[in-house]
């Protein structure tokens, strides 16, 4: 089954989402800022899934 098209900005912004990321690198960097995932799967197991990420 392929993926819908991305959506605009535009529509985004109707379902009240204000900003995504757009590439690989912004999603990491706010996967990293995550610190309710940080607690939830220990400090040091995300702290390694989140090098070994930005070394992809």
């Amino acid at each position: 089954m392929p993926f819908p098209p991305p959506a605009s900005e535009f529509q985004l912004k109707e379902k009240g989402i204000s900003w995504v990321p757009r590439t690989f690198k912004e999603a990491i960097d706010c996967l990293a800022e995550d610190s309710v995932l940080a607690q939830t799967i220990g400090r040091s197991i995300w702290e390694e899934f989140i090098k070994i990420k930005r070394t992809e």
